[in-house]
């Protein structure tokens, strides 16, 4: 199936424009999307679990993971598939290596499986670029790009995590996991960024689209887009070409401002973002340590596939830093 396919990834921190810029591609009548896989989580880590039971049992308790864990997603591309336990059981064949799993589970959770372009977004993922390779080698990768203050006051919105410094080292950490990876260049990547895409839609969707090999569709392909759930104040966005966001502003006090901003000044200067207040020395407080290697304990235990180490100790570990 892969010679015929050409497997992109969408990768980057959450809240930072992946689901929205899948969203646009799925209209591509060339393009096949699915929902949020999180492969490395759900099915690779759990596999490993289970490496002592026969076939049969190992099926069943992957199936009953994977509708458990996808029942629970935020993804509302989920809502367009069966999540049935008999059902998998009975058509999905999670048997081979990790990496015709893999396959086979992206082919039966996707919209339009004839297309010749395969679009898998999971934001994580951005940890799992080896895997990814290792697997796929002729595989490309987007990278979503955003201001991390304004991912930060976006995922504090939705509850993703009570500390918000922990949520300042997660895009951290995405984006620096990105660059080491990004100097290997061991495959196609292109960076987008949000704030483009939202200002020059027409211009990024070019670029994506000639990274793609896919000829740049017309204007009735732009006024399509309008159909998409929650897209018409990012399309007013676009067409006026000025974006203003000041969530992270409104949202935090100015001591908060200060702390998040310094605990990721270093990245948002990388990328081109101006600083709000002038850079100073990160306070390396017990509590920040902590919380930076215990997500990155977190992140060697997803990519030993060791996930179900982490699922104990961190309940004991968030109960700490709570």
């Amino acid at each position: 199936m892969e010679r015929n396919k050409q497997l992109v990834f969408i990768v980057g921190s959450g809240r930072s424009g992946t689901t929205l810029l899948r969203n646009i591609l799925e209209k591509h009548p060339k393009i096949n999307v699915s929902p949020e896989l999180k492969f490395f989580d759900v099915i690779l880590a759990n596999r490993q679990k289970l490496i002592f039971f026969d076939h049969k049992t190992k099926s069943e308790r992957l199936v009953q993971r994977i509708c458990e864990k996808y029942k629970q997603s935020e993804d509302p591309l989920w809502k367009k598939f069966n999540l049935e336990e008999s059902k998998l059981l009975k058509n999905l064949d999670l048997s081979g290596s990790y990496r015709d799993i893999f396959l086979k589970i992206w082919g039966y959770f996707s919209t339009n499986p004839g297309a010749p372009i395969w679009i898998e977004k999971t934001p994580s993922n951005v940890f799992f670029l080896d895997n990814i390779i290792r697997y796929f080698s002729q595989a490309k990768i987007i990278n979503m790009v955003r201001d991390g203050r304004e991912v930060v006051a976006s995922a504090k919105k939705r509850n993703w995590a009570e500390n918000t410094l922990e949520l300042a080292i997660w895009w951290k950490e995405s984006v620096n996991a990105f660059y080491k990876w990004k100097t290997k260049r061991k495959s196609e990547y292109l960076e987008i960024k949000y704030e483009n895409l939202v200002t020059n839609l027409e211009g990024e969707l070019g670029k994506v689209f000639n990274f793609l090999n896919l000829s740049i569709p017309d204007k009735s392909f732009l006024n399509s887009l309008k159909e998409i759930e929650s897209f018409s104040s990012f399309f007013e966005s676009s067409k006026r070409g000025v974006y203003q966001s000041s969530h992270f502003r409104d949202f935090f006090s100015d001591k908060e401002q200060r702390i998040i901003e310094s605990v990721i000044s270093r990245e948002l200067s990388m990328l081109g973002y101006k600083l709000y207040f002038e850079r100073g020395k990160l306070l390396f407080s017990f509590k920040y340590l902590f919380l930076l290697w215990k997500i990155r304990f977190h992140l060697l235990s997803r990519r030993l596939g060791l996930f179900w180490v982490w699922s104990y100790l961190g309940k004991i570990i968030g109960r700490i830093t709570k």
